[in-house]
């Protein structure tokens, strides 16, 4: 069934340090509506990058099986994860890709059909999921909602009892019951679950839980959660991206904005409780322990679905749905945007259109995109992260309604940045522009005139361009801004800016560069800084952002001496070639808010010391690639609050202190 915990206990074994010995890995979901040139490609992607998407764009199904078993010869042991299987059919268009080496490669499928699992070979072990038992079930209900009287426990174990052991039934159940704790409440619960009770039928009680829970949001959180329905099954959803949707899409707007509140907390909000739900599932942590990204279970993904087509909120459409337009304010179209652009005005009012997102596209003619700015002039949203596109036309300026513009991600027809238009300075409306995975732009000096903006999530080649009258951005940290360009900021208006990138570029390196600029910038909470050929300068500028949580500096800091200006609002701290020559720990170990600490690529240091009652309030301890450490020594009182200790390519650390080997768990990449 769906619900059971395949696809949960297949990621955490693929995710698993035990695997190690392992060349290369991949895991794609293939899903029920699968088409096999897209699986093959998710496939090449995943053991590859999404840079290898150029080199696909004129293959064929064939080429592609060629192409992704020459690849996989050539890589080693390789280990896949094929989720989602729902026939035989997709598993035997594929398997053939698949070189069996005798090299102790593996690969793992899920499945919900008995036959695919039968037949898929004739040498596999198949591993059948088994219900929860009545204890089980309880621990699981017990992690979110556990009950504070005996009549609501009572009460508790008569509703888990009829999910029968099914663990997403389950979840979402002590989602829907946590965050009201009240005995009328849970009752009314009950009452409506056993109205719609079928005693030998499992599929209606989850549809019944998954939908008591969708109506006891409220209207705003409801439009939230329907808007999940744009994503593709098993698809990754970003932490960052979903929230600036979010507010362009109007669900959260700025008149709900107060004092130290901004939308993006608000979106945060929703985000939290969609989450202790359990109608979103976390997806990827990053090193610190903090979310990166989120998936939907499928099941929860068709209520999403049907509930935002019945409350006209947004369509997915594909090739043969068109009819199913008529009426919504956002489309998300899967393929074939020529047929789309070519539908008249009896299908839908183009000039009702508000959102419009392209999905698992490889091209987009020139021409079409420009027709597609002269037809839908009202819409506020506009998504094109996996398209591929030769150039931007000058049309995209008459997009003047746009709060959110993601430039497109996909393909890359061009070797050199692509260049973002003049007419670019026309949509003052314009609170977001995200651009795509490992693909360069360079900016005009009208950006400067988009006064709205929040977030410039761009890898930016060239001149920044930044305006003392953009006071509302927040971010400037996916883009790594070079250096050379921040230092002729005037930052003294940026006071609302959260995050920041900076880099240098190893073929314009030059000494000199500093970081007075950023002592301006009060509100700071992100800071990276990525060093390849010069050394990095002082941090004292950054003890002037009290509101700093995370630090990321990658490069050559040879005087740990300079770790003392890292204010002590500091959550997260993560070191990368270094070179330091004396031991940091000491300093760092005075930081009390420090949760998060990762060392890593440090040639030269052979022991270090963690002093008495230092890292007072660290849960995660990270060191990788410390080739000369042979010592780590930790003294009484420290890491009171350790969870987590991961080592990894530390060759000549033999012994681990004993006050942290109950902490060893596995690196997570």
């Amino acid at each position: 069934m769906g619900g059971s915990g395949k696809t949960s206990l297949a990621t955490k074994f693929y995710n698993s340090s035990e695997l190690r010995n392992f060349d290369t890995c991949a895991m794609v979901c293939v899903s029920n509506d699968y088409n096999i040139k897209d699986v093959l490609k998710r496939i090449i992607k995943s053991f590859m990058g999404p840079e290898h998407e150029q080199y696909m764009s004129t293959m064929d199904e064939y080429d592609l099986l060629q192409y992704l078993t020459k690849l996989l010869e050539d890589r080693g042991c390789y280990l896949a994860l094929i989720d989602d299987i729902w026939d035989i059919k997709a598993w035997i268009q594929i398997k053939d890709a698949f070189p069996d080496q005798k090299n102790g490669s593996r690969i793992i499928i899920t499945t919900r059909n008995k036959k695919v699992a039968e037949m898929a070979d004739d040498k596999c072990f198949v591993h059948r999921l088994r219900f929860l038992t009545e204890d089980e079930s309880w621990e699981l209900f017990c992690k979110r909602a556990e009950p504070t009287t005996p009549n609501l426990k009572k009460l508790g174990r008569e509703m888990v009892g009829k999910c029968r052991g099914l663990p997403l039934a389950i979840v979402v159940l002590s989602g829907l019951l946590s965050h009201n704790m009240s005995y009328d409440y849970w009752s009314k619960v009950k009452e409506h679950i056993w109205r719609h009770l079928k005693d030998n039928d499992l599929s209606p009680q989850i549809g019944e839980i998954l939908s008591l829970s969708f109506n006891d949001l409220s209207p705003q959180k409801k439009d939230c959660f329907l808007y999940l329905a744009r994503y593709p099954e098993d698809h990754g959803i970003d932490l960052d991206e979903l929230k600036r949707l979010w507010i362009a899409e109007e669900f959260i707007s700025e008149a709900e904005e107060g004092e130290g509140v901004i939308m993006e907390d608000l979106a945060e909000d929703c985000l939290k409780e969609l989450i202790n739900r359990n109608l979103l599932q976390v997806n990827k942590l990053l090193w610190n322990g903090e979310v990166e990204s989120f998936r939907v279970h499928d099941l929860v993904r068709d209520l999403a679905i049907n509930k935002a087509k019945e409350h006209k909120l947004l369509v997915v459409s594909d090739s043969g749905k068109h009819h199913l337009l008529e009426g919504q304010a956002r489309h998300v179209i899967y393929n074939d945007i020529g047929e789309y652009l070519k539908l008249d005005g009896r299908r839908f009012d183009a000039s009702s259109l508000r959102s419009l997102a392209l999905v698992n596209y490889s091209k987009l003619e020139l021409k079409e995109m420009k027709l597609l700015c002269t037809r839908f002039k009202n819409i506020k949203v506009l998504d094109m992260i996996s398209v591929g596109l030769e150039r931007i036309p000058e049309e995209i300026g008459d997009l003047v309604h746009l709060k959110y513009l993601c430039l497109m991600g996909g393909e890359s027809y061009s070797y050199g940045p692509i260049e973002i238009p003049p007419s670019i300075g026309k949509l003052k409306k314009l609170q977001t522009l995200h651009g795509g995975w490992r693909t360069y732009y360079t900016v005009p000096r009208e950006i400067c005139e988009l006064h709205e903006l929040r977030h410039l999530d761009i890898e930016i080649r060239g001149s920044l361009n930044i305006g003392k009258h953009q006071t509302k951005l927040q971010t400037l940290g996916g883009c790594r801004i070079e250096c050379k360009e921040w230092m002729k900021i005037d930052t003294v208006n940026l006071t609302n800016l959260h995050a920041l990138s900076i880099c240098d570029r190893e073929e314009e390196a030059e000494e000199g560069y500093t970081l007075e600029s950023v002592a301006n910038l009060t509100s700071l909470q992100t800071f990276s800084l990525r060093f390849m050929s010069v050394n990095i300068p002082t941090l004292k500028p950054l003890s002037s952002c009290n509101h700093l949580k995370s630090v990321s500096l990658f490069g050559t800091l040879k005087d740990p001496s300079e770790l003392c200006h890292l204010p002590d609002s500091i959550t997260d701290l993560s070191l990368s070639f270094s070179e330091l020559t004396e031991d940091p720990m000491p300093i760092l170990g005075s930081l009390s808010n420090l949760t998060a600490l990762q060392l890593a690529f440090n040639l030269y240091l052979n022991k270090m010391v963690c002093s008495e009652n230092g890292f007072p309030s660290l849960q995660i301890l990270r060191l990788k690639d410390f080739v000369d450490l042979e010592e780590l020594e930790v003294e009484d009182g420290a890491f009171p609050s350790l969870k987590q200790f991961q080592t990894l390519d530390c060759p000549k650390l033999k012994n681990i202190p004993v006050q942290l080997e109950r902490w060893v768990t596995d690196f997570i990449s």
